[in-house]
């Protein structure tokens, strides 16, 4: 194995407009009528969403939409696989997974996208996702808590809740 590239300067390409300010990125480029996103996310790992009011989000000067699932009406759906089937590997069981737009009634881990807020600008867009009230998402530490564990030989050992299920 040669070792060329380990401890030694590599020359890139890009070095010189990040150092002289002549860089551009994805927030530097404005162009006319361009809206803006912000997500609201989940701050549970494993929690309901039975309640969510974003009345006051719509109302905010400068929102053009508040999106939650339950607006996407069957536009809502899982999207495509995450991760294609290794089929190199003889007799391994793969278990298909794919994302959801927005929760509808489960977070299943920390920062998944429970509502968004298109607006004119980005801070605006940030600005109306204070006025989202969730008004019930229950967490692992309320009485009718998702149970989220671990220790996978503990879990194969009890009946516990699965936080991946068919969507409908």
């Amino acid at each position: 194995m040669s070792n060329q590239y380990i401890g030694q300067r590599i020359r890139r390409n890009e070095d010189p407009r990040l150092l002289t300010g002549q860089a551009l990125f994805v927030d530097d480029v404005q162009m006319p009528g361009m809206l803006h996103a912000a997500f609201l996310r989940s701050d549970y790992a494993h929690a309901r969403l039975r309640s969510i009011d974003v009345s006051a989000a719509r109302a905010h000067s400068g929102v053009v939409a508040v999106y939650t699932a339950e607006d996407m009406g069957d536009f809502w759906r899982p999207g495509p696989l995450l991760v294609p089937a290794p089929h190199s590997i003889p007799g391994l069981i793969f278990n298909k997974r794919t994302q959801i737009p927005l929760v509808r009634d489960k977070a299943r881990h920390v920062g998944e996208p429970l509502a968004v807020v298109i607006a004119d600008s980005r801070y605006t867009a940030e600005d109306a996702l204070a006025d989202i009230l969730l008004l019930s998402l229950i967490h692992i530490s309320e009485p009718t808590r998702l149970l989220s564990i671990s220790y996978a030989v503990f879990c194969l050992k009890k009946k516990t809740p699965l936080i991946r299920t068919v969507y409908t």
